[in-house]
């Protein structure tokens, strides 16, 4: 049954049978809003005109109108074991709930931290390489001789003056042995004007030793004397040899211009025009050219024509500058005081 609209349902019913008052709350024709009740046959009750009583405040009639009147239903027992077992699933939930919420926190915190990503720095290009700034080369190194050599301190042949020619090869041992003997002497002789030096360097020791350190050695003498290192140079050269270093790239392209006070933009460029290389068609002829007029062997020191007794230990040439300007004036004078030899 429905409760009417305005039921209130803190109101009790009365106990009673028929005759009896209506509903609490409700006297006479308000309590029953659609008439009287009649009894009907066999002392039942008949509902109401419409056919709707009016509930009472639970909705529930007990009983006939004959018995002891409707009493407030009671819960039943199962009800209450539903509520008890609801309850105690619910705790049982609560419960689970709580232990896993506990679970999951240990784990949490036992979890290993993942570290932040590294952020990303900001994006870098790779330097291009410097662009090395050249001296023009020509044909042939500046301080080159008329006769396809290369002038120490780049004092050229002049006549009046005594001019020495040194004829070697990189690769020459007994080359570098006379130069460890004599250049310093040579050197001397040339700052003070007494004498003009050249060096004139061959690589035929290429062919016998089946390689190509004489020539690419020369083309490092040629391109130091670009950039005003060729007689230091060519004294890193020389000296390599009586230390018993063997040539390669590295070592003609920078240990030794290092060792020959090269460093900086000016190491950067001799390596360059190493690589190129460049003056490759004047060293070649540099190198020919004393084979074609009939020299056998190095290393031969010349004025004038007349060979120095440089490697003759007879020879009685003294390596102070002393020495080597009474032998080269002597052989000066002997040729006839001609420039080449």
């Amino acid at each position: 049954m429905s409760q009417p609209p305005n039921h209130d349902p803190r109101q009790q019913p009365h106990q009673g049978g028929a005759g009896g008052p209506g509903f609490s709350g409700q006297s006479g024709p308000q309590g029953q809003p659609n008439g009287p009740t009649q009894p009907g046959p066999g002392g039942q009750w008949q509902g109401p005109p419409n056919g709707q009583w009016q509930g009472p405040p639970n909705g529930q009639w007990q009983g006939p109108p004959s018995g002891p009147g409707w009493q407030q239903p009671k819960k039943s027992g199962s009800g209450k074991i539903v509520a008890i077992v609801v309850g105690i699933v619910l705790g049982v939930l609560l419960l689970f709930g709580a232990a896993a919420a506990i679970v999951a926190g240990i784990v949490v915190a036992n979890a290993p931290r993942q570290s932040a990503p590294t952020p990303a720095g900001p994006a870098t290009i790779a330097p291009a390489t410097p662009t090395v700034d050249l001296p023009e080369a020509s044909d042939a190194p500046p301080n080159a001789t008329p006769g396809h050599g290369i002038a120490l301190q780049g004092k050229q042949p002049r006549e009046g003056t005594p001019n020495l020619i040194m004829y070697v090869d990189y690769q020459c041992p007994h080359c570098a042995a006379a130069s460890e003997t004599y250049f310093d002497s040579i050197e001397l002789l040339v700052s003070e004007g007494k004498i003009t030096a050249e060096v004139r360097a061959l690589h035929f020791m290429d062919t016998n030793k089946g390689n190509q350190w004489s020539m690419k050695s020369a083309l490092g003498a040629a391109n130091a004397d670009l950039l005003g290192f060729f007689d230091n140079y060519h004294r890193a050269l020389m000296e390599s040899q009586t230390k018993g270093v063997p040539f390669d790239d590295e070592v003609l392209s920078t240990t030794l211009p290092q060792d020959a006070s090269m460093s900086g933009e000016t190491l950067a460029q001799f390596q360059a025009l190493y690589a190129a290389p460049n003056y490759e068609a004047w060293v070649t002829e540099e190198g020919e050219a004393p084979l074609a007029a009939g020299l056998e062997t190095v290393p031969k020191y010349v004025v004038s024509g007349v060979d120095l007794p440089i490697t003759s230990p007879d020879a009685g040439m003294e390596p102070t500058p002393e020495g080597v300007l009474t032998a080269v004036t002597e052989a000066w004078e002997k040729g006839g005081k001609t420039l080449d030899g």
